[in-house]
């Protein structure tokens, strides 16, 4: 069954493949022959399935929503009726494989989908192949309404409809509704069931509404509008008036609002009243209007709303019209000016008519006061009062009221006497006042306190508007912390000094007493007497007068004594002072200050201070008093006795130089300076040198002065000692440091550093650069072209399958087909026995029909990179003219070596990330300065790139260097330890054209460093240093691929760019001229620079290249560089 099955499968191939009527039948025969064997020879066995089409690999893509073009998935080399067939893996939502292979159905979800198909023969053999299908997004439409259109001034709904193709779903996600015309921006709304909206509220105008849809996982985004502009207009107004109060009273303050639409309080109300405005200007605040007062009666209020720019405008009445104004009731208040009276005496009431709230406002018209009913007085009101003065008042009771009649505002009122009755007594005694000091007697200066004592002999009624006033005598005056006290009421004072001192309006009650007392102050010695004027009272007329006395005595003093300075020197100048203090006041007259028993001379106080000074004291102890007679107010007082110490005057020495720092053998002056307090010091200075005696010279005015020419070259401490003498202390300067000139040496020690370091950094900027830029570039080679150059050479593309097109259209009979490889693999030989018919038969059949293509390889990416490269540069000889020389001589040339090696990871397709470390080595010279700079350090660092597109990229790095240099210059030399800091950047571009290979490139990097102080061999310190430079570069790079061996490619490349070399170095200059030679940088400007060498990529995925450099051109020196570079992608697993 199974050959049957083969054989008709076999035969209609053959009549396919059949020549048309009238063509040669070689072939066609040949192919019938070879069927007739294999049917002859075939084994009792059955045939099973052997592959599967189509093959392996990408199948026709979809769409979500979209019915999907069938494919047909068919089994070779089966029975008849082969076979049966099942999908695994993820076969796209929405699509199915029939049983026949018919994969066929609507995607439903969008992605990349990879499964499985196997087809099953009638003997359960199979045959499997791996398939991917692609099913893209639906398509959407968006489009927009509005809930009003054209609407007035509010709020607006616009609704976005998101639709698909029928059958692809419903789109989810968000959309962004952007408003033009207005500064609402956009908006973000979720969908729901494709429909989303959002609510805004617009002013008046013209706006353009948009709905922009982001898309999700199955739908592309999309973008729609509304067919025309949306239209606000301005909203109609309706104003209403409401009143705060209604009905109010007169003075009562009313606020009218106006509220326009339905509660939108307006700030362009006018209010009127019966037709006339009453609103103080056309804009009160926020729509009101409060206003006080409003006349008795009844108004009729309206408010007009002009319009704006959002409503149009409109008028309206207050609710409730009219507003209606009533009179203010009043209350009425009486009070007397004294109750109880005495017969006689006057008293004055007083009405006051105040309105009772809400009203407000002054009451006019008359009061009318009455005694028990009877009418006693009738005043007009001024200012809401009035006041009614009378003696007439008989002894006894009296009920007193007032009655306001009221007036046009105010309604009328009565009120009764606060205190009713008002008493009135029979005739009162007058006062009685008495005075004393306590104490009675004190010092001068001292504080006593004055009291007066007031009676009322009458035991029945208060005596009221007791007065008296009292002056003090001279030598007593009110102390200024007078501490005022009464117990009499009324207003008690007392002016500064002697007065006067005045009590008023004071009270005593019947049979009782007061008092009024204050501190009182002596000013000098005496008997003092005080008198006060007579007492007087309202109700009981006037008393007696008072007097007290007061004695006042000297006080007592203390002196106290202090000289300065002490111990003093010998004529020197001593000044003694003395203080003479009392227990108050401050005394005045003059003080004799007394040697032992010797008057020296006087002093006059002044603030109790007196001064004397002398210089003609004797060298040794001396017993000094200050005596102080006293005056009219302080008795006398002598000091105790001071000693004072005469001594030699102390002196200050100073030394200073003519030149500091000085030239070896040049003469040098040093002067030294003594002075002292007490005089002009004579005698002898001594000039030492760390502490070894130079030379002597005698003071003359305080100064002497030494001249030296034999300093040797260094520093040198100098000091200057004074002997002193009888009269004058021994003293000794400060030491001053004295420096001899720098050797030159030193300074030419100090150039070779500046001129050769940035000379080193500049070669390791570029090396660090470079290597940088080239790592970049091989991680960015997936996908792409296998070869591309950079800045520094070539990039090969380590992703890249570099046998992928040896796979294509290579005929079968060439050696390629399967079978014969297995029969080579397996030993087996063309007509061996273990070969049969049946397959010499198929192996004629192949020879004669095409062969299918085997599928593509499937090439591991490969995300890491391990690289090195190895840079050498050397420094033409650059030659100038030192200062004051017309003869060039070499000024620097020297030769670098750096070895960088790194790891590059691609993170991601646009984004990789590597770490760099390196070591270098340098060697440079300069016969203008006979020095030399050697050094070596190491590197590490990091870098990142991101392609920002196919044919853009920006890398970064940033690296720290650690350097050892080693220094010298003729007998100078020195070591010294360096950090530096770097920093690049740059952008790089791609393209092909014509098989060349095109990379234009901007490139910067800057560095800092920064050198340590250091002493050299000469004694000499070199201080820190720093220094920035870098360089940016333009240019193009061509590089053009050629086959070369069967397992490799090999790439010429050249490239031109101009640089631009900056420096900062501050130290520099001053160095270079200190020197005497130029100060100049080396690469500094504008220059070109040209590149070119040849790279060799193999298989592997491994790449090596060599190259040379030549920079400076144009530019006043020459820098050769060589490079030379390995790299090898691999996988971490």
């Amino acid at each position: 069954m199974f050959v049957r099955s083969v054989l008709k499968s076999r035969l209609s191939n053959f009549e396919r493949s059949r020549p048309a009527t009238g063509g040669p039948l070689s072939s066609w025969l040949l192919q019938v022959a070879a069927l007739v064997l294999m049917v002859l020879a075939a084994p009792a066995t059955a045939f099973a399935v052997t592959s599967l089409s189509p093959a392996s690999g990408a199948v026709s893509s979809g769409a979500v929503g979209d019915a999907y073009t069938p494919t047909q998935f068919s089994g070779v080399g089966g029975t008849g009726g082969c076979c049966t067939y099942a999908a695994s893996g993820a076969v796209p939502p929405g699509l199915t494989l029939s049983p026949s292979g018919l994969l066929s159905g609507t995607p439903t979800a969008a992605g990349s989908f990879s499964f499985t198909v196997t087809a099953t023969d009638t003997d359960t053999t199979s045959a499997s192949n791996n398939y991917t299908l692609v099913v893209n997004k639906a398509a959407t439409t968006v489009s927009v309404t509005s809930s009003a259109n054209p609407g007035p001034y509010g709020s607006f709904t616009f609704t976005a409809v998101v639709s698909s193709t029928p059958g692809a779903g419903t789109p989810t996600g968000s959309v962004t509704f952007s408003i033009s015309g207005d500064g609402s921006g956009s908006e973000l709304a979720t969908l729901s069931g494709g429909i989303a909206s959002f609510t805004t509220w617009l002013n008046p105008g013209s706006y353009t509404i948009s709905a922009t849809y982001s898309g999700d996982g199955n739908f592309n985004s999309s973008l729609g509008s509304m067919n025309t502009s949306q239209i606000v207009t301005r909203a109609n107004s309706t104003t209403a008036v409401t009143s705060s109060a209604n009905p109010s009273v007169f003075g009562q303050p009313v606020t009218f609002t106006a509220i326009v639409s339905g509660g939108i309080s307006i700030l362009t109300a006018d209010f009127f009243d019966g037709g006339t405005s009453i609103s103080p200007g056309p804009f009160p605040n926020g729509g009101t209007l409060t206003i006080s007062p409003l006349a008795v009666g009844n108004h009729t209020i309206t408010a007009s709303f002009a319009g704006d720019s959002f409503y149009y405008g409109s008028t309206g009445p207050l609710t409730g019209n009219p507003q209606v104004v009533n009179k203010a009731n009043t209350t009425t208040s009486v009070t007397s000016s004294v109750n109880p009276s005495a017969v006689g005496q006057f008293v004055t009431f007083t009405a006051v008519v105040a309105p009772v709230a809400p009203g407000a406002g002054t009451p006019t018209g008359t009061v009318t006061f009455l005694d028990g009913g009877s009418p006693i007085g009738t005043a007009a009101l001024s200012g809401g009062s009035v006041s009614l003065t009378t003696a007439a008042l008989a002894a006894g009771n009296h009920t007193i009221t007032a009655s306001f009649g009221g007036d046009g505002n105010f309604n009328g009122s009565t009120g009764a006497l606060t205190g009713n009755p008002q008493v009135v007594n029979a005739p009162l005694s007058p006062p009685v006042i008495d005075a004393s000091f306590a104490p009675a007697a004190i010092a001068v200066n001292g504080t006593t306190r004055l009291t007066f004592t007031i009676t009322n002999p009458g035991a029945s009624t208060a005596l009221t508007g007791v007065a008296f006033s009292s002056t003090l005598p001279p030598g007593l005056e009110i102390t200024a912390a007078n501490a005022l006290a009464t117990t009499c009421g009324g207003v008690f004072t007392a002016a500064a000094g002697s007065g006067p001192i005045t009590l008023s309006a004071g009270t005593v009650a019947g049979g009782g007493s007061c008092t009024a007392a204050l501190n009182v102050t002596a000013t000098s010695v005496g008997v003092k007497t005080t008198t006060s004027g007579p007492v007087s009272s309202t109700n009981g007329g006037t008393g007696n007068a008072a007097s007290a006395v007061l004695t006042v005595n000297t006080t007592t003093t203390t002196t106290a004594l202090t000289s300065s300075p002490n111990p003093s020197g010998l004529g020197q100048s001593v000044t003694f002072t003395a203080t003479v203090t009392a227990p108050s006041g401050t005394p005045t007259g003059m003080v004799t200050f007394k040697d032992g028993g010797t008057t020296l001379g006087t002093g006059a106080l002044a603030g109790g201070v007196a001064t004397f000074s002398t210089s003609a004291l004797a060298a040794g102890p001396h017993s000094i008093i200050a005596v102080y007679p006293g005056d009219a107010n302080n008795a006398g007082s002598t000091s105790a006795a001071l000693t004072q110490a005469v001594n030699q005057s102390a002196t200050t020495a100073a030394v200073t130089s003519s030149q500091n720092p000085s030239p070896a053998g040049q003469p040098v002056t040093f002067t030294a300076t003594v002075s002292s307090g007490g005089g002009t010091p004579t005698g002898t200075v001594t000039f030492s040198d760390g502490g070894a005696v130079i030379g002597t010279a005698t003071l003359a005015a305080g100064i002497a002065t030494f001249t030296t020419a034999s300093l040797t070259l260094g520093s040198h401490t100098i000091a200057a000692s004074y002997a002193g003498n009888a009269t004058f202390t021994a003293s000794t300067s400060a030491p001053m440091i004295q420096s001899v000139s720098t050797p030159a040496d030193s300074l030419k020690l100090r150039a070779m550093q500046t001129l050769a370091a940035p000379m080193a950094a500049q070669f390791s900027g570029q090396a660090i650069s470079g290597v940088v830029d080239s790592a970049i570039g091989e991680g960015f080679g997936d996908g792409g072209p296998l070869v591309t150059p950079n800045s520094s050479g070539v990039r090969f593309n380590f992703a890249a399958d570099p046998g992928a097109a040896a796979t294509d259209a290579v005929p079968r009979g060439a050696g390629n087909d399967p079978a014969s490889s297995r029969d080579r693999a397996s030993g087996m030989r063309p007509g061996s026995p273990s070969g049969s018919r049946v397959d010499d038969a198929f192996a004629a059949l192949d020879h004669a029909v095409a062969a299918k293509a085997p599928p593509k390889r499937i090439v591991e990416p490969r995300d890491w990179l391990a690289w090195a490269e190895v840079r050498g540069a050397t420094l033409d000889r650059w030659s100038v003219a030192p200062l004051g020389s017309a003869t060039t001589v070499p000024m620097l040339y020297g030769t670098q070596v750096n070895a960088l090696a790194g790891v590059t990871r691609k993170l991601a397709p646009s984004f990789l990330a590597g770490v760099l470390g390196g070591y270098e080595t340098f060697a440079y010279r300069s016969d203008v300065l006979t020095g030399r700079l050697k050094g070596d350090g190491w590197t590490v660092g990091s870098y990142l790139g991101w392609r920002i597109t196919d044919t853009v990229r920006f890398d970064a790095a940033i690296a720290y260097s650690g350097i050892g240099y080693n220094a010298t210059a003729g007998t100078a030399a020195g070591s010294f330890t360096g950090s530096r800091w770097l920093a690049s950047g740059g952008l790089t571009g791609t393209y092909r054209y014509l098989g060349l290979l095109i990379e234009p490139s901007a490139k910067i990097y800057a560095m800092w460093e920064h050198e340590s102080a250091y002493t050299d061999t000469l004694g000499t310190l070199q201080a820190a240093r720093d220094f920035t430079s870098g360089r940016a570069s333009g240019g193009v790079k061509l590089a053009y691929a050629v086959a070369w061996l069967s397992r490799a490619t090999v790439i010429p490349y050249v490239g031109l760019y101009g640089d631009y070399y900056f420096n900062g170095d501050t130290a520099a200059a001053s160095a270079l001229a200190a020197a005497t030679t130029p100060p100049a940088f080396l690469l500094d400007g504008w220059s070109a620079r040209v590149t070119a060498g040849v790279a060799a990529r193999y298989d592997s995925g491994a790449q090596i290249a060599v190259g040379v450099e030549r920079g400076g051109i144009g530019g006043d020196v020459g820098l050769w560089t060589y490079r030379a570079r390995a790299s090898m992608p691999f996988t971490a697993q």
